[in-house]
């Protein structure tokens, strides 16, 4: 495939990220990726963003020709966090006649949207994620953020569904790109030794969900789908792998329903042991749920990187997990409170796992980062 160089005439690209590794989050992980593959590519990248985690800091701050990286520090103060944040941005906009400002995540999404009134003839892109994003329940944040959103020369999505909850308000061309993933990190990630051989009758049955232990990731609603699982299948295992910000709401559920047997809570994994225990798993279970304060799930790149390693999945339909999952082919979408619908999937998959674990690969190999930092190469011309 012929690759998309850089434009002759751009010298700088600047991203605005509300998050960056190494403080989790699919944003933080779209963004790192973003500005990776765009240097292997020959653009000069700026990364303008908060400084949230001390843990893992050196790992992620070692010096990559063409990547700058400028993390605010946080302060006491909220306004004078956003002041620091906004004035950083100002100067930056200010320094470079050529440039493309990215922004990413929800006070990105604002600044961004305030200095396109000033800098006119600067290209701004925006990149919206999940519902906090683009459909805060708070009414004035909302009419803010339709308000400010309409000023981005262009938009991009990270799922169909996403796009569909700003669509209504605004004229901007939507375009959707997907989240991608580094092929080449999870496979130098794993144990080798350990691939899983694809197996047509599975009796040791193992279910894994990878993200914040949250209302959003649905971990509960795989809990509460495990007694008619176990009934099928009574050496199931549900692992819960990410950090524990609603532990004990999932601690609660397990003892409710008496299956401590059954599920194990790994806490934060570092990279090279989440991706080894998701090797010897057989389903990914993303069950997502839409939470009061009207955050979604924005595409679930979790997904794809269980696929890339031959896990098929099963995730929540009315999310923007419907664009990761192919359903009926790399694994199913349902409604994610309906434990029938999931035992049924789980089922269907067993029955058929090789095609279904084959297919996972291919489909996760259309999500390298080699090619999708070709659609936002061609945003900026």
């Amino acid at each position: 495939m012929k690759r998309v160089q850089r434009l002759s005439h751009l010298n700088k690209i600047i991203i605005v990220t509300s998050e960056f590794p190494p403080g989790p989050g699919g944003i933080g992980n779209h963004a790192h990726n973003l500005s990776y593959f765009l240097v292997k590519r020959n653009y000069s990248v700026e990364v303008i963003t908060f400084k949230r985690f001390d843990s893992k800091m050196e790992e992620y701050s070692k010096p990559v020709p063409g990547l700058n990286i400028v993390r605010i520090n946080k302060q006491k103060s909220r306004f004078l966090n956003y002041f620091l944040f906004t004035r950083t941005i100002y100067l930056s906009i200010r320094e470079h006649q050529k440039v493309v400002i990215l922004c990413s995540g929800r006070n990105p999404l604002i600044a961004g949207g305030i200095f396109k009134l000033v800098f006119t003839k600067i290209k701004f892109i925006l990149v919206t994620h999940g519902g906090l994003d683009v459909k805060p329940k708070n009414w004035l944040l909302r009419l803010i953020i339709t308000t400010l959103i309409k000023n981005y020369d262009q938009i991009v999505s990270v799922s169909n569904f996403t796009a569909k909850c700003i669509s209504r308000n605004i004229s901007t061309n939507i375009k959707i790109i997907n989240n991608g993933i580094n092929v080449d990190k999870i496979e130098d990630n794993i144990n080798h030794k350990n691939i899983k051989i694809n197996k047509r009758k599975i009796e040791n049955l193992s279910l894994i969900t990878i993200g914040r232990i949250s209302e959003r990731k649905g971990q509960n609603n795989v809990i509460r789908a495990l007694p008619s699982i176990i009934e099928k299948f009574p050496n199931t295992h549900y692992h819960i792998v990410g950090i524990p910000d609603q532990l004990d709401d999932i601690l609660l559920e397990i003892r409710f329903l008496s299956l401590g047997d059954h599920c194990t809570i790994h806490g934060e994994m570092s990279d090279k042991e989440m991706f080894d225990l998701l090797n010897t798993m057989d389903i990914f279970m993303f069950l997502s749920d839409q939470t009061e304060d009207g955050d979604f799930e924005g595409f679930g790149i979790a997904v794809i990187e269980a696929n890339l390693l031959g896990l098929p999945a099963i995730g929540s339909k009315d999310s923007g997990i419907s664009d990761a999952i192919v359903n009926n082919r790399t694994g199913f979408l349902v409604n994610q409170k309906n434990n029938d619908q999931i035992l049924e999937s789980i089922l269907r998959i067993i029955k058929d796992y090789n095609n279904f674990s084959k297919n996972a690969k291919q489909h996760a190999l259309k999500y390298s980062w080699e090619n999708v930092v070709d659609q936002y190469i061609d945003l900026f011309n």
